[in-house]
């Protein structure tokens, strides 16, 4: 059989080897017949005017470059165009890095300061009266990442919703209250009769940070921080849209950090891509009615709604292409069965399949009969879809699917047949909250955080039956003045309205809004503060047993009236902690800047991260107030040996990074 390498295909000539025999010496001049001469030491043709071209165009070519090189570095700022009607339209916004804030009423034009080198004061934005403002177009300020506040003229009539896409920085757009179009709630952009939401910033959640007195450190303290994760989430995370809202605009809620929007049942449009690249949100609910105020978008509306329930609004027409896609820590969407169109993509990226358990729209519930959604016009890739190894799968399509509200009260069954309370709204707007027996089966136990942030129970009572809870179980109610339990109750007990163990060793939680005085007195049987138990306490006195051993992790956290530790055993009394006191939690007296004195007791054996990081201050002056150094029982060698956090001693905040002293091996003043 012959060799494969040696098959000839049909109609031709089998390979020939050939092999030259060439001089060495002529190696690079020898010519094969029937190929182009070696072009070795012999001048080109036309060479000299082939150079002079190259060298032209690439002389045509870097002028070029250098000409739009500085074209876009020395762009105009500002551009109008006149309309005709005397009015002008903001074509576009050419931020010069510098520009933090901005009104839009006339054109304006930058006068420079040539005396003043510094390019971030030497300019002033001139207006010019004659050529007010009445349009600003899509794109006018695209991908700015230095403007934080625009400021809306009178005479502005045109805004597209697109006019600010991608402005990192932006807070707040303020509308003059004379503008007949358009106005603002608290920074957020709608049209004047608030039928219609254009903007929600993309930073107005710093705003609110800087509103509420939020800072970073507050969020980065970690996640057990659950109290002021909690409290951060009411107040900055959380937005109700006003019952007037009939259309969330493009673009409106693109790429926030916002975790919980309720919409109104009025709602007739989400347009295209209205809710896009929410990452955190994790619930979208609607409501049927409110009682708030228009101007009432925050966590405080939130009680005032009735009829709330999980997903989309009964009423809602038209859900655009690309409206809520890339939100994937959404947990309920169901469709109404008043939707006529929903738009290519809508729910795309919104549901991922991660270790066998799914994380987003694991389903997609519609109102409607199957054979009713057939009307509906749809998209192509409109279902979530998740990736099932070879192929991506769409979620299922549960069809006739009634609302889910959310329950006022959430219980869930343990295997002994008693109720755990997992979940509480306060929707009625109660004084006072029983946690005793539901559908005649007792509750026993109450779960880590189940309360919403809540400013109106003043009291709180907890029945015989429950034998576990957690002290910081209670952290989000605000108003709370008192506990009341059982007396029967085995585990727990309120004395003066604080909830301890019922041994009373230790302190669960002392009530936000206690009305005992500007001291108290930890009773000399308490072993253990409890985690969040003081925290944000008004107290500007408070006494500690000497027996008393544990002060878990942010038991004063941010008690920023605390100006005085006091420690007692039967009638002796001395400045700060106790002897005995073996462990200082994380953040535990953290923000606590009234305090003065610290001194740390030979038996301490560990102090947790930021336990007093920010009990201490520099002004502009250089002045120091609150705790400028810390007095330890122990020497320096003793002192290394247990264990500390990082951050744990009094920061200055100041441009040097000053901390308090630490003094070793010193008495306690």
């Amino acid at each position: 059989m012959k060799d494969k390498k040696e098959k000839v295909f049909k109609g031709m000539t089998a390979p020939v080897d050939v092999h030259l025999d060439i001089p060495e010496e002529e190696i690079w001049t020898y010519k094969v017949d029937g190929l182009a001469e070696p072009h070795i030491n012999k001048p080109f043709t036309n060479f000299t005017l082939k150079k002079i071209v190259f060298t032209v165009l690439l002389l045509i070519a870097v002028g070029l470059s250098m000409y739009f090189s500085v074209r876009v570095v020395s762009r105009t700022p500002f551009e109008y165009d006149e309309i005709g009607d005397g009015t002008y339209e903001f074509v576009k916004f050419n931020n010069t890095g510098y520009i933090k804030h901005l009104d839009i009423d006339y054109a304006v034009e930058i006068v420079t300061d040539e005396e003043n080198p510094d390019a971030a004061t030497n300019f002033t934005l001139q207006k010019d009266e004659s050529k007010p403002i009445s349009k600003i177009p899509q794109f006018c300020f695209n991908c700015d990442e230095t403007v934080e506040t625009i400021y809306i003229g009178k005479d502005v009539k045109e805004i597209d919703g697109k006019a600010f896409f991608t402005c990192r920085t932006l807070k707040q757009i303020i509308v003059d209250e004379e503008n007949e179009y358009f106005c603002d709630i608290d920074g957020v952009l709608y049209n004047k009769d608030k039928t219609e939401i254009i903007l929600y910033p993309m930073n107005h959640p710093q705003y609110l940070r800087e509103k509420y007195g939020y800072n970073d450190t507050i969020w980065a303290d970690g996640e057990n921080n659950m109290e002021f994760r909690a409290r951060y989430e009411a107040d900055i995370l959380t937005y109700v849209l006003p019952s007037t809202v009939e259309t969330i605009g493009e673009l409106a809620f693109y790429d926030l950090p916002l975790s919980t929007l309720y919409l109104p049942e009025g709602l007739k449009r989400i347009e295209t891509m209205a809710i896009m690249r929410n990452w955190w949100m994790t619930d979208i609910y609607s409501y049927e009615s409110s009682t708030a105020e228009e101007d009432e978008t925050g966590f405080s509306a939130v009680a005032k709604l009735s009829g709330v329930y999980r997903s989309l609004p009964d009423g809602l027409e038209y859900i655009g292409s690309d409206s809520m896609s890339y939100c994937d820590d959404g947990a309920v969407l169901r469709i109404p069965a008043s939707v006529k169109y929903i738009g290519h993509h809508a729910f795309f990226d919104t549901v991922e399949k991660r270790d066998g358990t799914f994380l987003g729209y694991d389903k997609v519930y519609i109102a409607m009969s199957e054979e009713e959604f057939e009307n509906v016009e749809t998209g192509p890739q409109w279902i979530p879809e998740y990736d099932s190894g070879l192929l991506d799968k769409k979620v299922e399509l549960v069809f006739n699917a009634e609302k889910i509200y959310e329950e006022p009260v959430s219980l869930t069954e343990k295997e002994d047949g008693t109720y755990e309370l997992t979940a509480a709204t306060n929707r009625e707007n109660a004084t006072e909250l029983r946690i005793d027996t539901a559908d005649g089966k007792a509750i026993t136990s109450i779960a880590h955080h189940p309360f919403d942030w809540d400013e109106k129970i003043e009291t709180v009572y907890i029945g015989k039956s429950v034998n576990s809870l957690y002290g910081e179980s209670f952290v989000n109610l605000r108003a709370l003045k008192s506990f009341v339990v059982d007396e029967d109750n085995e585990s727990f007990c309120a004395v003066d309205g604080v909830l301890y163990t019922k041994d009373m060793k230790t302190l669960l939680c002392c009530p936000k809004a206690y009305e005992g005085g500007a001291e108290f007195t930890v009773p000399e049987t308490v072993e253990n503060i409890s985690r969040s138990a003081f925290s944000d306490c008004k107290f500007e006195k408070i006494y500690l047993p000497e027996g008393l051993k544990r002060i878990e992790s942010m038991a004063f956290l941010k008690s920023e009236s605390l100006k005085e530790i006091v420690s007692y055993k039967g009638e002796k009394t001395y400045a700060s902690l106790p002897e005995g006191l073996e462990f200082i939690g994380l953040d535990c007296f953290n923000y606590a800047s009234g305090l003065s004195y610290l001194y740390i007791p030979a038996s301490v054996k560990e102090i947790g991260a930021y336990s007093f990081c920010y009990c201490a201050k520099a002004d502009e002056n250089g002045n120091k107030t609150g705790i400028t150094e810390v007095d330890v029982a122990l020497s320096e060698a003793d002192f290394k040996k247990i264990t500390t956090g990082d951050h744990w001693v009094p920061e200055f905040r100041n441009a040097e990074n000053e901390i308090a002293a630490v003094n070793y091996s010193a008495e306690r003043k």
